[in-house]
């Protein structure tokens, strides 16, 4: 449904990225409105590509200030100039790359 695999949403269960998930009293996962928020928060933040790090403040932050899930503009900031940083090695590794192609042919 939000593009995460079975094993993807367990391992951030278990690592709280989704906080509990509602069970069943047999114990199966029963997911109500709640957890599905928190499940497209997380889709949202892998989609995104953050790190469990940021993740995990990103979920602490909404929790500990009782919110709804949402990404605070302060790491979306962070992580933005985190992107801006890395498109520029990349673009000068690529520069590099393209001189030694031309060198070599």
């Amino acid at each position: 449904m939000y593009g995460l695999s079975r094993e993807t949403l367990r391992y951030y269960e278990s690592v709280g990225i989704i906080p509990s998930v509602t069970r069943k009293s047999n114990g199966i996962r029963n997911y109500c409105e709640k957890d599905l928020a928190w499940v497209e928060f997380a889709a949202k933040m892998n989609r995104m590509e953050l790190s469990i790090d940021i993740m995990h403040q990103c979920v602490n932050y909404c929790i500990d200030n009782g919110l709804q899930p949402h990404l605070p503009n302060h790491i979306l900031q962070r992580h933005k100039e985190y992107l801006i940083m890395k498109r520029e090695l990349i673009d000068e590794t690529i520069d590099r790359l393209n001189e030694e192609i031309v060198v070599k042919d």
